[in-house]
């Protein structure tokens, strides 16, 4: 007689709620359950949804996600609408609730003795509560969406009380989205010591708001369009810091601020800087975009262990550029004129760019390689607009990589002959790059035109 196979775990992905199969007993006769999947619908009655997750909970899975489909940021402000109550999971190990639309309550009584990961985003009510309820919890991710700054606070209040206990050794990801303007809320979060932070802000505030110490942090993401953040106190070292990300806002002093971050590896500042000098002096980045929206004078980069650089500058004819990167892997370099400069008789250059791009080369024992390509976006003008005159291999040396393999041209002739421009353009690059560049790409544009066909000539 054969031995008999011992039971098996269950996996089920992706559950809707209107599965007939979500029933107890048909689940528990089978054996444990080990992970249940179940994605909402967009609008879902509260109603619905809460017998859903009541039968979750009868189920007992191991692990268990719950959550909506993916929301905009708009749709994820609007706040919640009703109140679901969350029933006790007491074989649950780790529990996903993304659940925007809803304020999620706690059980009036009763633990979860096993879980050690909770990830919780919406309307999280009594959060400082839920997590006394978790003995064994180890990792805590909270993103608080839909809410009032007000109420934000309060959360975060019990939630400073639950961590701060002798018996809590939690790792706290935090995640704030708000639709008002607010200030403390920054200030409370630092009490949390997170180790991931990320606050959005859908409200714009032209102002300067001190920088929040994270001193555990080894991830910062700010959303907050127009905010410009002072200098810390030097003591303010951001040891464990290995990611920033900066949106909509920046830091005054950047590379004062970069300083203070002896690990970090990934910087990306997407926003309006009030410093016209941009400089990032660093042995740590490997990961470096910078964005700005108005005037630069100034880029001054010296980062040796540097493997990818990304930069959209909006400038005027006069920048100084410095950079030194000498393992750079992959470059992409977006530059526009504030005001298009003269190149070449009546053609002025209004965006230069340079993209690496991987390029794939076939044949026995030949690795892929990377191709530079330079784009070069130029209109003829049809008088004199008094524009700056400008040198075009000294622009082109400003982009720091002259060794391009691809040469893409946009030109809005406007009825003029281009046929000198292009020879001008071509003789201005370096000896070295005409003799291995491989392709020119020319689109003509005419006034009348949206986009005319384009011309390659292999050389």
């Amino acid at each position: 007689m054969c031995p008999a196979r011992p039971a098996r775990t269950r996996r089920a992905r992706r559950a809707r709620p209107h599965t007939p199969w979500l029933i107890p007993t048909a689940a528990t006769s089978a054996g444990a359950l080990s992970l249940l999947d179940i994605l909402l619908p967009r609008n879902p009655k509260a109603d619905d949804a809460q017998s859903l997750l009541s039968a979750v909970a009868q189920l007992s899975p191991a692990e268990l996600v719950f959550a909506f489909p993916q929301l905009s940021l708009w749709e994820e402000r609007k706040g919640p609408f009703t109140d679901i109550h969350l029933p006790c999971f007491h074989r649950a190990t780790s529990i996903e609730l993304d659940m925007p639309r809803f304020l999620v309550r706690v059980p009036p009584a009763g633990e979860f003795p096993v879980l050690e990961r909770l990830s919780v985003s919406g309307g999280i009510a009594e959060i400082g509560t839920l997590v006394t309820r978790c003995p064994r919890l180890r990792v805590l991710r909270a993103k608080f969406r839909g809410l009032v700054p007000k109420s934000v606070a309060l959360a975060l209040g019990s939630l400073k009380a639950a961590l701060h206990s002798p018996q809590a050794a939690v790792s706290l990801l935090l995640d704030i989205c708000i639709s008002e303007l607010n200030y403390s809320l920054l200030h409370s979060a630092t009490e949390l010591s997170p180790e991931e932070f990320v606050y959005k802000s859908c409200a714009s505030s032209y102002g300067t708001l001190e920088f929040p110490s994270f001193h555990r942090a080894t991830s910062i993401e700010i959303v907050w369009h127009g905010m410009s953040f002072t200098q810390m106190p030097c003591s303010s070292e951001f040891f464990a810091l290995e990611r920033l990300r900066l949106s909509g806002c920046t830091i005054v002093d950047l590379g004062e601020f970069i300083s203070c971050c002896p690990r970090l590896r990934v910087l990306r500042v997407d926003g309006a800087t009030n410093d016209c000098h941009i400089m990032v002096h660093s042995a740590s980045p490997q990961e470096l975009f910078l964005g700005t929206y108005k005037e630069c004078r100034g880029i001054d980069i010296a980062t040796p262990m540097l493997k990818q650089l990304a930069m959209e500058v909006h400038a005027g004819v006069h920048l100084d550029v410095s950079v030194f990167a000498p393992f750079v892997e992959k470059v992409s370099w977006q530059r526009s004129y504030t005001r298009p400069a003269l190149v070449f008789g009546c053609w002025l250059l209004r965006n230069l760019s340079i993209q690496t791009m991987p390029e794939s080369r076939h044949g026995e024992g030949v690795m892929p390689c990377r191709a530079h390509v330079l784009s070069v976006d130029m209109l003829c003008a049809s008088q004199d607009q008094s524009s700056a005159w400008i040198d075009f291999a000294q622009e082109i040396g400003k982009l720091q990589v002259t060794d391009f393999s691809v040469v893409d041209l946009r030109l809005e002739a406007n009825g003029h002959v281009y046929g000198a421009a292009l020879l001008h353009l071509l003789q201005a690059l370096p000896a070295h790059t005409i003799s291995k560049l491989r392709k020119v790409t020319l689109l003509r544009l005419e006034k009348s035109e949206v986009a005319a066909g384009a011309s390659n000539a292999d050389m």
